[in-house]
């Protein structure tokens, strides 16, 4: 989704593409349209039709709690696009400034309607979503804190924005470490805390689904671990691929302070590139492996924030569906692991998966691990419960020791470095 405009106002407060979801069945696009910082439910929702053939212009269609103004508007645009065969991207951007100009001046949508409301739609969460929203200001804390923030945390929160459009670093930090704890009843939020939850719990098209026992997803799980789902809607690239050559799963594990961006903006390739980290000997792509434990050795834990209900620590490994494109290279090895502690080394088969084109590789959900391994070796209690071979590295030691290392590397991560 684009930035909201400049202007008068604050920017933040300015109507903008909030979300786009396409429904393959019906050939239809969902569109939410406003505020940065405004509820999901008091933005407008507009659907455009888009026909099979191409010679027949797109539909454009106002949804539900649309008003009349605006709903004509939309109207007569849709009539001048099937007269002039208007491109679905310019059509769109036309309708978020029929919007924009036709709810000027609406009281929710202005800066003393957004600011004097409240955050009922963040701070009375269900449970399982509070857990998801815990872990995604633990992803947004761990960004802020690094020395890569400027690449890592974008998107950026509007509200913090500097006078000159420029990014508070400070100001995130401060606002991300006071929240309140979030499973307490009704807990308090200031307006910048208030917009900013919001902000980081509206991942634009895709939805958060719940929250489930890790145990779903690998045998390896300990108490406390869960997955956070993800509903991605209809991907037109992704889904023609799938139908047409068949879909695998794997794991793709990266360094907390990874996971804002990724959950964002999609994992992305960075062989060849400054920001690639473990050397590209397959080629370039986003490397995932077949095996959960051998992708946790790359996924760095990172700490939370002070009142995070997760622990003082917290690993994340994405679980992701490829489509298997011809392009997509694979390699199979096997991996030799370490318990730690003298344990003997356990023989891992595993495929590293190399996707070139991120387009066919979707994050469906994330294992999240609290209170990640300690430095050095693990706890006797999650060693007890069958982890030993797939302990994770934690930040700033060596992963344990492999001859092939796993396929899973952070994000921008290339292959494992030949040894």
């Amino acid at each position: 989704a684009r930035g909201p405009w400049g202007g008068g106002g604050s920017s933040w407060a300015q109507p903008q593409l909030r979300w786009a979801r396409w429904d393959a069945a019906g050939r239809t696009l969902e569109v939410g349209v406003g505020p940065a910082v405004a509820p999901r439910g008091a933005c407008l929702t507009i659907y455009v039709y888009v026909p099979e053939s191409l010679q027949a212009p797109p539909l454009l269609f106002a949804g539900e709690g649309v008003g009349r103004e605006v709903a004509e508007a939309l109207d007569a645009l849709s009539e001048r696009a099937a007269g002039k065969r208007t491109p679905l991207s310019v059509l769109v951007d036309q309708a978020v400034a029929a919007i924009e100009a036709g709810m000027a001046g609406h009281p929710g949508w202005g800066e003393e309607g957004l600011t004097g409301g409240s955050f009922d739609d963040v701070a009375l969460l269900p449970p399982g979503h509070l857990k998801a929203a815990d872990a995604l200001v633990c992803f947004a804390v761990a960004a802020v804190r690094s020395l890569r923030r400027v690449s890592l945390l974008d998107p950026f929160p509007p509200t913090l924005l500097d006078g000159l459009g420029g990014r508070d670093f400070d100001a995130c930090s401060q606002c991300l470490l006071s929240l309140p704890r979030l499973d307490t009843p009704a807990p308090h939020l200031s307006t910048q805390q208030g917009f900013l939850l919001r902000w980081l719990l509206d991942l634009k098209g895709v939805l958060v689904g719940g929250v489930r026992d890790a145990s779903a997803e690998t045998e390896h799980a300990c108490k406390g671990d869960f997955v956070i789902a993800l509903n991605h809607g209809s991907e037109p690239t992704f889904d023609a691929a799938a139908r047409e050559h068949g879909t695998v799963r794997a794991y793709h594990g990266s360094s907390l302070e990874n996971f804002h961006c990724i959950l964002r903006c999609g994992l992305k390739s960075f062989s060849g590139t400054k920001r690639m980290n473990t050397g590209d000997v397959y080629g370039e792509g986003v490397y995932l492996s077949s095996d959960l434990r051998l992708a946790r050795s790359f996924a760095q834990r990172g700490k939370t924030w002070p009142r995070s209900a997760l622990g003082t620590h917290v690993t994340c490994v994405a679980c992701c569906t490829i489509a298997l494109h011809p392009g997509i290279r694979r390699q199979k090895e096997t991996a030799r692991m370490g318990g730690g502690d003298g344990a003997p080394l356990n023989s891992i088969p595993h495929t590293y998966y190399v996707v070139p084109d991120p387009r066919f590789v979707r994050v469906d959900s994330l294992l999240v691990i609290p209170d990640g391994p300690t430095q050095g070796s693990q706890p006797a209690a999650r060693r007890d419960a069958g982890e030993g071979a797939g302990g994770g590295a934690a930040a700033g030691t060596a992963p344990p020791p492999l001859e092939a290392r796993p396929g899973a590397p952070g994000q921008g991560q290339g292959a494992p470095r030949q040894r």
